[in-house]
């Protein structure tokens, strides 16, 4: 039997990942996520349908930066029938999307890899249309959530000496008071040394 075909010749299962693709031959260098692995089976399952409207609510998430959580809890309870773990089949797709979002990746080179990867043809076609039709929105998108550490916005700094007192204890006191603002958070300290 041809490779393509659902069992090869010794009656493995050829749905998921091939074995001989590593993760240094696809945009998901260093490691392809367990995520995806664990996904791609499932992707064979699912009617189109349902791929389609996960493939919506994960660039839903993409979009915004935070899954959808009703909009994905009013979709699993509307459908009738049992199927896969659809929290497997969105998790996948977002970390799909998302790596190639992060990534910068061409919709070619997506598109190459994921039907290398043995994604389905036709959940290849909707994220690769997806990508390419809001690729700019999802970039910015990306840019404005993505972690980063806390700025230093301003920083003011002063010391006073003392040179003399009216008990006369302690001459020459130096005292430094510091205030350092970052985003939104005031930091105020002062340090006497003797």
């Amino acid at each position: 039997m041809a490779s393509w075909k659902k069992s090869g010749i010794s009656g493995k299962s050829t749905v998921g990942v091939p074995a001989h693709i590593d993760a240094s031959s696809t945009y998901f260098s260093p490691a392809i996520p367990q995520e995806v692995r664990a996904a791609i089976p499932l992707l064979h399952e699912l009617p189109a349908a349902d791929v389609a409207a996960l493939v919506t609510l994960a660039l839903d998430a993409a979009t915004v930066g935070v899954a959808p959580e009703r909009a994905y809890h009013s979709f699993v309870a509307s459908r009738t029938t049992e199927g896969p773990d659809l929290g497997v089949a969105f998790t996948g797709l977002h970390v799909i999307l998302s790596t190639a979002i992060r990534t910068r990746t061409k919709a070619s080179i997506m598109q190459r890899d994921l039907t290398e990867m043995n994604v389905p043809a036709n959940t290849v076609g909707t994220l690769v249309e997806c990508l390419k039709r809001d690729r700019l929105a999802l970039e910015s998108s990306s840019l404005t959530n993505r972690p980063r550490f806390p700025k230093l916005e301003s920083l003011q700094w002063r010391v006073d000496v003392a040179i003399s007192s009216s008990a006369l204890l302690r001459v020459c006191v130096l005292s430094i008071h510091i205030l350092c603002t970052c985003l939104s958070l005031k930091l105020r300290s002062s340090i006497n040394m003797h």
